[in-house]
């Protein structure tokens, strides 16, 4: 509750937008999550741990081809 009442004053956030990320993902409503998780990744696109949720919340939603895609992209671009 939070998070979402700090998310109205700055929703570009992109630590806020992941804490949101986070608690979707747990509360298991992964559309909400990847959609913070996108804006994250959109403000911060070297972020590793973005990357992360970003993959597991692929992983949850079964759409392992994503899931596949985001952790190589963390491998080639945002570790290698």
């Amino acid at each position: 509750a939070y998070f979402e009442k700090a998310y109205t004053f700055n929703p570009s956030s992109d630590g806020l937008n992941y804490m949101l990320a986070k608690t979707n993902f747990f509360a298991g409503n992964y559309a909400k999550a990847l959609a913070h998780i996108q804006k994250s990744l959109k403000a911060d696109p070297k972020n590793r741990e973005y990357y992360l949720v970003q993959a597991k919340i692929f992983e949850a939603q079964k759409n392992y081809p994503e899931a596949i895609k985001t952790y190589k992209k963390l491998v080639s671009e945002v570790v290698g």
